[in-house]
């Protein structure tokens, strides 16, 4: 399973950065809330967690890690 987001970043006082962050998501335990029509609630809670935790640590880590670097890419 693939994940992609497509981001926009604003700051005050800078311009909207644009960005593609790709999720490559090879864990297993969550088939059923990604195959489900109607997953779980609590389920679905708890991917989601873990996704939007990935996806802040790659945008606190892009610059400095090279695996994080391949996660994400400026679009213009």
């Amino acid at each position: 399973m693939t994940l992609t987001y497509l981001l926009t970043a604003e700051r005050q006082g800078h311009e909207a950065e644009r960005w593609m962050f790709t999720l490559l998501w090879d864990d297993k335990s969550f088939t059923d809330v990604f195959t489900s029509q109607a997953p779980d609630p609590e389920r679905l809670r708890q991917l989601v967690h873990l996704v939007r935790a990935l996806l802040e640590e790659w945008w606190d880590t892009k610059e400095h890690n090279r695996r994080s670097a391949k996660m994400g890419r400026r679009l213009p």
